[in-house]
């Protein structure tokens, strides 16, 4: 079973549900997500085994760093020239150049598909410079990963439409 977990205000909203949640056998967080901050486990939980980020290399910093989680770069292909300044940021300004390298060369990182991203955009009408979030990405992802048990579960989405 799958659970992808966004980063909406709902995540931390009624019922806690961070044991159930660490209950699933792949559950799936994003970008700068936070599950170490004082309360948040017991609403979001702990376990995280796959980590998506966009070009911003989330995971290469200590504070996003899941130990034993794989990682996909949900844009990386799709917006190579602003994935490749981040690159430059991260390894040349940061001057983290071995870290980002190894980074980028661990088998346990992959990226979303050019071929898959744009199917994704012509299904939900995006046209131009637009492209699907990395939670949509995700939750495509693992709609149409061969052997995932559906439905994919998702939690803590807000589909940025603000305060109610």
């Amino acid at each position: 079973r799958v659970l992808v977990v966004g980063n909406g205000p709902s995540a931390l909203e009624g019922e806690p549900r961070g044991a159930a949640i660490d209950k699933f056998d792949e559950v799936v967080r994003f970008n700068n997500f936070q599950t170490k901050t004082a309360g948040m486990e017991k609403f979001v939980g702990t376990k995280t085994t796959v980590h998506f980020s966009d070009g911003v290399l989330y995971p290469t910093y200590k504070e996003y760093h899941v130990k034993g989680a794989d990682v996909v770069l949900s844009l990386f292909i799709d917006r190579f020239m602003v994935a490749g300044s981040y690159f430059v940021m991260r390894g040349g300004a940061d001057l983290q150049t071995s870290l980002t390298m190894k980074f980028l060369k661990d088998p346990g990182t992959s990226w979303i598909e050019k071929s898959k991203i744009e199917r994704l955009k012509k299904l939900l009408g995006l046209k131009g410079v637009k492209h699907p979030t990395s939670g949509m990405l995700a939750i495509d992802h693992f709609v149409n990963m061969p052997g995932v048990q559906l439905p994919v579960y998702i939690h803590g989405f807000d589909f940025f439409m603000g305060p109610k």
